[in-house]
Order: C-alpha cells, then sequence, then structure tokens
C-alpha cells in the first residue's frame, strides 16, 4: 500500500518578510551575491582600504621569519638552478648527436627542411653561419642571400648579401 504524498502547505510568513529557515537563507545568499557584484566591481580598490592590513607587513617581520624568509629564498633559486642544468644538460645531449643526424640526413629533403627550420628562426648573423655550414644544402643557401638581399635593401646595402656568403656579386665568377 503507498503512502500518500504529503501536500505541502504554502508559507505565509514568508510574503511578510518574517524569517524562516528557507526565506533567511535565499536573504544571504542574496546579499552575498550582491557583495561579491560589489567586490568587483570595486576591482583593486578594494584592496586599497585605510585599515586593511597587507598579508605580510615585510617591515614587522621578527628574526624568526626573516630567516625563514631567507630559507625559501635560497629554496627557489636551488630550484631555478637544477633546472637550469637539467635544460642544459638536454642541449648538450641534443648537440652530442647532431653531427651523426646531419651524417644521416646529408642529400635527402629532410635535409633541406632541417636547414630550413634553423635558418628561419636563426637571426642575420647566426643565418649567415648556418649558410656556411658544409652540409648545408644550397637550396638554403640562397634562400639565406635572398633574405640576406632583402633586408640590406631595407636597409640600403645592396650587394652585401654575396660577399657575406663568400660568393661574388658576378654571375661568371661562381
Amino acid at each position: 500500500m503507498r503512502k500518500p504524498k504529503k501536500v505541502r502547505e504554502f508559507d505565509f510568513r514568508a510574503q511578510r518578510d518574517e524569517p524562516t529557515s528557507s526565506s533567511a537563507a535565499k536573504k544571504l545568499r542574496d546579499r552575498r551575491e550582491a557583495d561579491a557584484a560589489m567586490t568587483a566591481t570595486k576591482g583593486l580598490d578594494h584592496m586599497a582600504q585605510k585599515n586593511r592590513h597587507p598579508v605580510i607587513d615585510w617591515n614587522r617581520m621578527t628574526d624568526r621569519q626573516r630567516q625563514m624568509k631567507a630559507r625559501a629564498e635560497n629554496l627557489t633559486a636551488q630550484i631555478a638552478v637544477d633546472q637550469h642544468r637539467e635544460h642544459d644538460r638536454a642541449n648538450k645531449a641534443l648537440f652530442a648527436s647532431l653531427e651523426s643526424v646531419l651524417a644521416q640526413l646529408a642529400g635527402t629533403p629532410k635535409a633541406v627542411e632541417f636547414f630550413r627550420l634553423f635558418s628561419e628562426t636563426a637571426t642575420l648573423a647566426n643565418a649567415k653561419r648556418i649558410a656556411n655550414h658544409p652540409d648545408c644544402p644550397s637550396v638554403v643557401r640562397d634562400e639565406i642571400a635572398q633574405r640576406i638581399e632583402k633586408t640590406a635593401a631595407t636597409r640600403g646595402n645592396e650587394g652585401v648579401a654575396r660577399a657575406a656568403l663568400g660568393k661574388s656579386d658576378h654571375a661568371g665568377e661562381d
């Protein structure tokens, strides 16, 4: 046999603004939402009130607190040094295998892409050095020369690109 459903009675106190458990909670929630909206519109002005103390008052630290701060700074610095060492080790590992990778790529389309990517992201001075590498394909050398000529043209130094790559300005002298 089923239990009859309870019929919810209408609460007349809620209409008269008398606090009931549900209406009081709703008003409190509405007040909080209004306060949150007001704080969001104030932004940093809310934090710059006269009687508000900073989270950490650096001028009122005890000796023990200063020591704790110094330890934290030393730990942070040590983490940065460790991460830098690991990064350097990874770069050295890549560089150690670079020559063998270049030897495997020699004469393939991948070698052209390899040198092209390096030369496109390199500075102009480093691009010139990349073009002078013995394994650099001539297609990439020409692209680098065009890049140098384009840069020289904007600066007013035409004819510098070929000389920078060890080539003459005259076509018949190659």
